[in-house]
């Protein structure tokens, strides 16, 4: 077996830094959690400097201990599936013939096909793509993902010719090679969030391929869900490259997403992405497309019952009209969000959305107010709303708490409050821990940017120390 590379080597630091982050906000000591994991103080801190990851026993037992909602233990399977795809690289001689005998498995015979079929160019670039790591460890990346641990691993042979040969040949799709494919996009969408976008985004866009190339032959009874499926992962590939700073591309993402999602039929997916259409829009300082946006999502949103969709899609859109100065309609959205806020957590959010919480609609109404110039208010109300994360909920949700800092930051700022401004904004580092994203550390450069008149205070230098010791500057 050859030696660990250096990214599994860095994540579980990373998931040892978190444990140990955890452990302290509950004011437990290594000794407590050893007694209830049965392993010694020693190993403990061991786990914790990243000197070994332990089982998935362990995590479980922690993550209950620390009170962490399940995220120590997803950080783990996020962890573990890497490495299983590193030992499946490391066993690729051993793979070789199963691989060869899967991309021919039920393929007519050469003379029997065109020269170059679209779905032997999609083989041919997915092995290209992976690595020559061959279709078996792409589904492999699925085995000890949080939604179906081990899955995979489970297939008996002909499960495993079924799912390989649908990729060949798309006529072979069927529910079970669908649900397959979202899992892999489920487990991309929990690496983002435990790691950031630059660790999902190439298992992402192996989704996508796979399932653009079963489109065109796709049984007409499983469309549709083949369809969503597709938008799904679109979606996330936006999040994702919306995430690196790259909103040209993101924006290209959702406008796919939302013309599959369309063809789908899926209304309830149709308002969500046209909703993180007009977060995007605003990203990139263009309010009016942003309101553009936000009326054609209430179109799609009348058409469902989600209220999480309904939700997400009236805070965003009261943020469009806020950055258009609509303070009438900005007001009435937000009101309108606090109507479903407590029927939020009385359903299963969809599975391409985040539970819509209290926090996130406090953030957004925060932001309304700051660009209507409510600066005062908008302080009040972001402040609240960062206060009222628990340090077990700002651990699990690093880029929600960092993004309300920073235009937290942005209201001191305005206010002429620079002290607190400078403090604010150099705890941002501190709330992303591990979980990095070019989207992020450009707007920390640029509220530093706004500071540069008071670059003498004390606060500032002691800001861009911050800044220095966690790589940002």
């Amino acid at each position: 077996m050859p030696r660990e590379p250096e990214t599994i080597v860095n994540l579980r630091r990373r998931l040892g830094g978190q444990l140990a982050a955890l452990r302290k906000a509950a004011s437990l000591t290594q000794e407590q959690l050893a007694r209830v994991t049965h392993y010694d103080r020693t190993s403990v801190a061991h786990i914790e400097k990243g000197r070994y990851r332990a089982d998935e026993q362990f995590w479980s037992a922690v993550d209950r201990k620390v009170g962490a909602n399940g995220a120590l233990l997803e950080s783990f399977r996020a962890l573990d599936a890497v490495c299983q795809a590193h030992r499946l690289e490391a066993r690729e001689a051993e793979l070789a013939e199963a691989r060869s005998k899967a991309l021919r498995l039920r393929i007519p015979p050469p003379e029997n096909r065109t020269p170059s079929t679209e779905a032997e160019e999609l083989l041919r670039g997915l092995v290209d793509t992976m690595k020559r790591r061959g279709l078996l460890q792409l589904f492999g990346l699925t085995a000890t993902s949080a939604v179906a641990p081990g899955m995979f691993d489970a297939f008996d042979s002909d499960e495993q010719e079924r799912v390989l040969g649908a990729i060949a040949v798309p006529e072979r799709v069927d529910e079970q090679v669908i649900a397959h494919i979202e899992t892999i996009v489920e487990h991309a969408r929990v690496t983002d969030h435990q790691f950031g976008p630059q660790a999902a985004l190439h298992t992402l866009l192996a989704q996508v391929k796979i399932l653009s190339g079963m489109v065109p032959n796709c049984p007409d009874s499983l469309r549709p869900r083949l369809l969503s499926a597709l938008a799904n992962a679109q979606q996330k590939c936006g999040w994702l490259v919306f995430n690196k700073n790259d909103f040209v591309g993101a924006r290209r993402c959702y406008e796919q997403a939302r013309e599959t999602a369309h063809q789908a039929q899926d209304v309830t997916r149709a308002a969500y992405i046209l909703a993180s259409m007009t977060q995007l829009a605003l990203w990139m300082d263009l309010p009016a497309v942003g309101v553009d946006y936000a009326v054609a999502a209430q179109t799609w949103v009348a058409r469902t019952d989600n209220v999480g969709v309904r939700a997400f899609a009236s805070d965003t859109a009261a943020c469009a009209f806020a950055a258009m100065g609509d303070t009438h309609a900005a007001m009435r959205k937000l009101e309108e969000t606090r109507t479903y806020l407590p029927r939020c957590g009385e359903e299963p959010p969809a599975p391409y959305l985040y539970a819509y919480s209290d926090e996130l609609h406090t953030g957004r109404r925060g932001e309304s107010l700051l660009a209507l110039g409510r600066v005062n208010e908008a302080i009040q109300v972001m402040s609240g709303s960062l206060d009222s994360y628990t340090s077990s909920a700002a651990l699990a949700k690093p880029r929600d708490v960092a993004v309300g800092r920073i235009r937290l930051s942005e209201a001191h700022v305005v206010a002429g409050n620079i002290e607190e401004a400078a403090w604010m904004l150099g705890s941002v580092p501190e709330a992303l821990a591990q979980n990095r994203s070019a989207r992020i550390d450009h707007q920390i450069h640029e509220v530093r940017r706004t500071l540069t008149p008071w670059e003498d205070l004390a606060a500032v230098k002691q800001l861009d120390e911050r800044l220095v010791a966690s790589g940002l500057r």
